[in-house]
């Protein structure tokens, strides 16, 4: 646990905000998945910033990639609930935040034994930024802004 502070306080002030939010963001997605219907979540979560990501950031490829970094990072050390869903929502709302547009999809795919996988990944500019996979998924929803 030292060794991980230390490693957080190494880190510049901007990167300390952005991780502290992300956990926060992080946990609060862990903790409604668990109390809210997951539609009405969803339509929240995606429009709680609609406003802000109206906009196109100019410093879009920058935003993106340290707040996938930040997402990352802080759904690891989280006590639970890390999954594609957790950090694909977390990552969304704090990219709507920044003013960047981003596109969250839910698909499934078939596992081979008739079974069904679920997966959930988020999209900047239609390319995947969180929640890769070499399995293709059929997208079942969308939520976000098509770039």
């Amino acid at each position: 646990m030292m060794r991980l502070a230390r490693k957080f306080f190494r880190r510049s002030a901007s990167d300390r905000r952005l991780l502290v939010g992300a956990f926060g963001v992080h946990i609060c997605v862990v903790l409604l998945l668990r109390v809210v219907r997951f539609r009405a979540l969803s339509r929240w979560l995606t429009s709680a910033n609609a406003d802000r990501a109206a906009g196109s950031n100019e410093f879009d490829g920058a935003v993106v990639e340290r707040t996938v970094w930040a997402v990352r990072h802080a759904a690891a050390i989280a006590p639970w609930g890390r999954t594609c869903l957790t950090e694909a929502l977390t990552a969304a709302v704090l990219l709507r935040r920044a003013g960047c547009e981003a596109t969250l999809r839910y698909g499934v795919a078939s596992t081979g034994a008739g079974g069904l996988d679920a997966h959930a990944w988020l999209e900047h500019r239609g390319a995947v930024i969180l929640g890769q996979s070499a399995r293709p998924y059929a997208v079942l929803h969308q939520a976000g802004r098509t770039a």
